[in-house]
């Protein structure tokens, strides 16, 4: 993310999509917040920077069953260990 972010110039404009739920790394699964969303809120209070966070699910509605699912269970775990 950094390679692309600071790659910019003032005409740039740069789109990330992203879920918090939806994380490869084992390391960022352990922490409370991975780093996409510590950026994100750290960079919401610039004036160049915009957010946009979808309450619906823009997924069928199995995905979205399953993705709470997992992430209800990665939580557990989590917090188990």
């Amino acid at each position: 993310m950094r390679t692309i972010l600071t790659r910019g110039d003032d005409w740039s404009k740069i789109i990330l999509l992203g879920s918090y739920n939806q994380i490869d790394l084992p390391g960022q699964r352990r922490k409370i917040k991975c780093d996409f969303q510590l950026a994100n809120e750290e960079l919401a209070s610039y004036d160049f920077v915009g957010s946009v966070e979808l309450i619906k699910p823009m997924r069928s509605s199995w995905c979205t069953i399953v993705d709470k699912v997992l992430y209800n269970l990665e939580r557990k775990n989590r917090y188990e260990n």
